[in-house]
C-alpha cells in the first residue's frame, strides 16, 4: 500500500512539473503553492514587467484525453471563489501518452521505468 502511495506520488509530481514547463514555455513564471485547492500559480508579465495574465492552475493526471477527473470539494470551493472574484482557474489535464512523451525526450526513459525507479526525481 505504501509503495502504492509513493507511485501515485510520483506520477503526480510529474505531471505536475509537465504542466509547470509546459506554462513556462509559453513565456508564464510559475510558483507553486503551500494550499489546498490549487497547485500553483502562473502569472504572465509584459516587457514593463506588469501582470497581463493571473491564474490559479489544478493539475489532474488521466489515462487518455477523454478521460477527465473529478476535482475535490475544497478545490470546487476554490474554483467558484475565482469565479465570483473574476481570477482565472485552470484545471490542467496530463496524459500517459503525454508523460510519457515528456520522459522520453527530456529524460530518455518510460513512465513505467520512472514510477518504478527508488528515487523518483524529475
Amino acid at each position: 500500500m505504501a509503495s502504492q502511495i509513493k507511485s501515485i506520488r510520483k506520477v503526480g509530481n510529474l505531471a505536475q512539473t509537465i504542466a509547470q514547463d509546459d506554462f513556462r514555455h509559453h513565456g508564464f513564471i510559475t510558483y507553486e503553492s503551500m494550499r489546498a485547492g490549487y497547485d500553483f500559480v502562473a502569472i504572465l508579465l509584459d516587457t514593463q514587467q506588469r501582470i497581463v495574465q493571473h491564474m490559479f492552475v489544478e493539475v489532474k493526471k488521466t489515462t487518455t484525453a477523454s478521460n477527465s477527473r473529478s476535482i475535490s470539494k475544497i478545490q470546487q470551493n476554490f474554483k467558484k471563489i475565482c469565479k465570483i472574484t473574476h481570477v482565472d482557474h485552470l484545471t490542467y489535464y496530463v496524459t500517459d501518452d503525454q508523460m510519457d512523451y515528456w520522459l522520453q525526450t527530456k529524460k530518455t526513459i518510460t513512465l513505467d521505468q520512472f514510477i518504478n525507479s527508488e528515487d523518483g526525481a524529475i
